[in-house]
């Protein structure tokens, strides 16, 4: 959460798009940040090798986190302190272990399949209904958290 922190008082999101939308039935996501691909008109590609992947941190219910593991046992993911939710906030992963340091996504469903495979960090307190609004290639004008 810190690295997510520190981005967002650095004015780091401010005017990124949300380069990726998934609106299947059962799997709904949408995608803001850092992106090599999509960014690479905007951003110098040098500026890509500043931001390193960070651990993937799944946090149980006695706050003891676990890292660069994801947890797959059923039984042990009824100790998860979150789940996935609606406006739940994850960065997206860029290998079984690793976080992007920049990129994050919020959920627009329950994804129980997430569950104990991404960190979840934050979630959506107000406002949630405007997720359902966001398109591709919006953009983040301000964001606050408490």
């Amino acid at each position: 959460m810190a690295n997510f922190i520190s981005k967002v008082k650095g004015d780091f999101y401010i005017n990124k798009k949300f380069y990726k939308i998934i609106n299947y039935s059962n799997n709904k996501l949408i995608h803001n940040g850092l992106n090599k691909i999509n960014d690479f008109g905007q951003t110098h590609i040098r500026d890509f090798e500043n931001f390193d992947s960070i651990p993937l941190e799944i946090k149980l219910k006695n706050n003891n986190p676990i890292y660069e593991t994801p947890i797959i046992n059923p039984l042990d993911i009824k100790n998860l302190l979150h789940k996935f939710n609606k406006g739940s906030l994850s960065m997206v992963k860029i290998n079984e272990k690793r976080s992007s340091s920049t990129e994050f996504f919020f959920t627009l469903n329950n994804l129980p399949e997430f569950d104990g495979r991404y960190s979840i960090f934050g979630k959506v307190i107000s406002g949630s209904e405007i997720l359902d609004k966001i398109d591709k290639n919006d953009l983040i004008k301000k964001i606050e958290f408490y």
